[in-house]
């Protein structure tokens, strides 16, 4: 599956709307208390290619695509994933 770039993504959400989900392209996936590696680390995802729904999107340090999961099981970073269409 091809990674699509922050502002393809930023696009896509902004049409589907809030709540999205997203797939990860990747193996694993470190959540934060907050929208930047600023924040304390919580926990992995390591569920590749299985939806995870967004209740937040924003942009962090440097314009880099943040996603707020859904029932604040923290926040991520939006580089090596698909938006579930």
């Amino acid at each position: 599956m091809k990674q699509e770039n922050d502002d393809v993504l930023w696009d896509k959400i902004e049409k589907q709307g809030i709540p999205c989900k997203v797939r990860l392209l990747c193996g694993c996936k470190k959540t934060y208390t907050g929208a930047g590696t600023e924040y304390t680390p919580l926990w992995s995802i390591t569920n590749e290619n299985v939806p995870v729904e967004l209740d937040e999107v924003k942009r962090g340090k440097e314009n880099v695509l943040w996603g707020k999961l859904k029932g604040g099981q923290g926040w991520i970073d939006l580089k090596q994933v698909q938006l579930y269409e």
